[in-house]
């Protein structure tokens, strides 16, 4: 296996996001300060996207949605637990939140090998 060694600097308040490879050559550059407030959103466009895959899926033009719903909300809970760990300065332990939510039993994605 290559290995490759990156450096990536972000700044998603001022809106850039920067790879370059070790020898100093840029692998990325991407600037989202310039765009369209409507589009932007808060997650760079993102969500605009989201919300175009759920009304495809709504109208039956895409048989399934890109991501999970459960692994949205897991996606959801790690990033409010971040967000919790950030502002306090102290580790949060999910324990109890995934206990609770294994306890539902929500279906895997089909893709997924739950092993």
């Amino acid at each position: 296996m290559k290995s490759i060694k990156l450096m990536a600097e972000g700044d998603f308040v001022r809106g850039f996001l920067k790879i370059t490879h070790r020898d100093g050559s840029v692998f990325a550059d991407h600037d989202y300060s310039n765009g369209a407030l409507a589009d932007m959103s808060a997650h760079y466009g993102a969500d605009h996207l989201m919300v175009q895959d759920i009304v495809a899926f709504l109208r039956q033009e895409k048989d399934a949605l890109p991501v999970s719903i459960v692994d949205a909300l897991e996606a959801g809970i790690g990033a409010l637990a971040i967000d919790q760990a950030r502002v306090s300065g102290q580790i949060v332990d999910l324990s109890p939140i995934w206990a609770e939510f294994d306890s539902y039993n929500l279906p895997a994605r089909k893709d997924q090998d739950v092993g």
